[in-house]
């Protein structure tokens, strides 16, 4: 689950917590040294529920193979941050179908087409 804003990871943690679910966090404040380590565990501990990740944080390099859903929970304003978080889950290696909710993928395809005719001038 991707998100654009931190304050509402923090949020969707507290739900996780709430509804006693399994779960990694990936976002700024992660050190570097330790991103490839959460990322490991999540691809192969199927226990974990969810995954949550600040599109930003995780827009490049991660290789998250064992997800089969992408949510962009709260998109951000550029679309090309959100669709890179969704390549994120179709990475070499997969093997799973990876499902994209249809209403945030609409959302995208029409913030792309706004931010092309802004582009365009």
């Amino acid at each position: 689950m991707f998100s654009y804003s931190v304050r509402m990871l923090d949020i969707l943690e507290t739900f996780m917590k709430w509804e006693s679910h399994q779960y990694c966090r990936l976002d700024g404040s992660t050190p570097p040294g330790k991103r490839l380590e959460i990322v490991k565990t999540f691809n192969q501990d199927a226990s974990l529920f969810v995954f949550l990740i600040s599109t930003r944080a995780g827009g490049l390099g991660l290789n998250l193979t064992s997800a089969n859903k992408v949510v962009v929970f709260d998109p951000n304003w550029n679309p090309a941050h959100d669709i890179q978080a969704q390549d994120r889950a179709y990475r070499i290696g997969q093997c799973r179908n990876v499902q994209v909710s249809p209403t945030l993928l609409l959302l995208a395809e029409n913030a792309s087409t706004l931010f092309s005719t802004v582009r365009a001038g």
